[in-house]
């Protein structure tokens, strides 16, 4: 078995947009919700909306640098 399919596909899109608006690091609408959720705090990544090659809408992420990531986790962990 290998990790192909439509999520990995995005995921790699995803990663690729970073170069587009100029941010380290991306994340998928789903997975930031999430992540917010368990952190309460909602606004450390600005929200994007990117067009990913082979996806024919545009894609709502959000994104930052690798400090905000780090302050994200450290919202996250503390719950």
């Amino acid at each position: 078995y290998t990790a192909l399919g439509d999520t990995v596909n995005a995921a790699f899109r995803l990663e690729s947009t970073t170069k587009q608006i100029g941010m380290d690091v991306a994340l998928g609408e789903t997975t930031y919700k999430y992540l917010s959720e368990l952190s309460g705090n909602s606004k450390i990544f600005k929200q994007y909306t990117v067009t990913m090659k082979g996806y024919d809408t545009p894609t709502l992420t959000y994104a930052g640098s690798f400090v905000d990531l780090n302050n994200f986790l450290k919202l996250t962990a503390q719950g």
